[in-house]
């Protein structure tokens, strides 16, 4: 899917498609969890972004960003623009809607052959760093947020 969303002519779509597939599916971030980041909750000096926690409307909590998701975040705010607000604006510059999430990987998943939504994308991410950390579930389980 992101070599597909990589290849996409409208440069600006294809950034922020990049840019909302790596969140979703290599750091497992919920679809609320992306469309609720502003600008400012990305670090890139941290490394890190502070995502709404689920369930909440004002506690973030701190999630490290690994270096190849950092460089397509940053290729997309290049485009984007550095102004305060939603790091992925809408319509008239208001927050991208959950459902927009939904229809651009449902939509990409689709070209590629895929039957998937966001969720799944974050299934993705846990089966990954279950592998890779040799199935230490607390670890993954700080990964993804859980408690």
């Amino acid at each position: 899917m992101l070599e597909f969303a990589r290849k996409i002519k409208n440069k600006t779509k294809s950034a922020r498609s990049v840019a909302i597939l790596r969140l979703l599916g290599g750091q497992g971030f919920r679809r609320h969890g992306v469309t609720t980041l502003d600008l400012n909750h990305i670090d890139f000096n941290d490394r890190c972004a502070w995502v709404l926690l689920k369930g909440s409307r004002e506690e973030r909590t701190r999630f490290t960003i690994s270096d190849e998701v950092l460089g397509d975040l940053k290729r997309w705010i290049k485009i984007r623009g550095s102004k305060p607000g939603p790091l992925f604006p809408g319509v008239k510059n208001a927050r991208i809607a959950d459902k927009t999430i939904w229809d651009i990987v449902k939509h990409i998943g689709n070209k590629v052959g895929l039957k998937t939504h966001p969720h799944s994308l974050r299934h993705q991410a846990a089966t990954v760093a279950l592998d890779e950390t040799n199935g230490d579930v607390r670890s993954v389980m700080k990964f993804m947020g859980h408690k």
